[in-house]
């Protein structure tokens, strides 16, 4: 059986996804289901979060985000 070679998938097919369920990423152009992050992770991304956020409160130069959102690189990447 021949593979069938596929377009990579663009920013406007990453916007057609449904907002609920999975997160995705798309790398390349292909389609990546993103892993929820464990509880190591999230004592570690709070207590970062919490360091940043006490800087910040002391030099107002940016804004400190803690919930995802997509980061879009160019046409075939989204994080």
């Amino acid at each position: 059986m021949k593979a069938v070679a596929m377009e990579p998938l663009t920013v406007e097919d990453y916007r057609l996804l449904p907002d609920a369920g999975p997160r995705y990423q798309l790398i390349e152009g292909d389609l990546y289901m993103a892993p929820a992050p464990n509880r190591y992770h999230q004592e570690i991304s709070l207590n970062i979060t919490l360091l940043l956020g006490k800087y910040l409160e002391k030099r107002r130069i940016g804004k400190l985000y803690t919930a995802p959102f997509d980061v879009y690189f160019d046409e075939i990447n989204v994080h």
